[in-house]
């Protein structure tokens, strides 16, 4: 087909910048390579389900350079794409980051998508705070627990849905940012 080349190139492209970033040696990633990482993911993922969603990022000025959790919203906007926009015609995801007070990063992933039922979405907030690593959700458990391993009381996620509206997730750290002199040494 016309044009399916050129597709599977940048896709392949993509993919290798993606497995690059999954295993880095450095736990934390500055916001914007993060946010980077997160545009690789969409791009790969906007090719599979050309048309379905756009996206949209946004971080206040100066927090480029705040400290996150390698690959800490992939799985989040994963998890967006393929249970709330799946059926959608027209989706969209925001990911969204501002500082809160002083000590606060506040990172916000949001789509239109199809929501989560009341009762699920109880049964997915009990279960993330459920020390037990099975059954569903793995993917937001383990993003919450990393960011409890990291800043224990000092992080959060909390996830908020509307059905037939939308959900959103956020994320709550403590505002770090990069040694300048960690640059220059790699």
């Amino acid at each position: 087909k016309m044009g399916e080349n050129e597709k599977a190139v940048t896709v392949t492209e993509m993919l290798a910048q993606l497995l690059r970033r999954s295993v880095s040696y450095r736990r934390l990633v500055s916001l914007i390579e993060e946010v980077d990482t997160v545009e690789y993911y969409l791009k790969i993922q906007s090719v599979r389900f050309s048309g379905q969603f756009v996206h949209a990022t946004f971080f206040s000025p100066g927090l480029e350079a705040c400290l996150v959790p390698n690959m800490i919203l992939q799985p989040i906007v994963e998890n967006a794409i393929i249970h709330g926009l799946q059926d959608r015609e027209e989706g969209y995801i925001h990911i969204q980051a501002r500082q809160e007070g002083e000590k606060q990063l506040v990172i916000t992933v949001s789509d239109n998508g199809c929501g989560i039922p009341a009762d699920q979405l109880a049964e997915i907030r009990k279960n993330l705070e459920s020390p037990e690593m099975s059954g569903e959700h793995l993917g937001l458990r383990n993003t919450k627990g990393i960011l409890k391993r990291i800043w224990g009381d000092e992080a959060d996620l909390s996830i908020r849905s509307i059905e037939n509206v939308g959900t959103e997730v956020t994320l709550t750290l403590p505002l770090l940012l990069r040694d300048p002199e960690e640059d220059e040494r790699g």
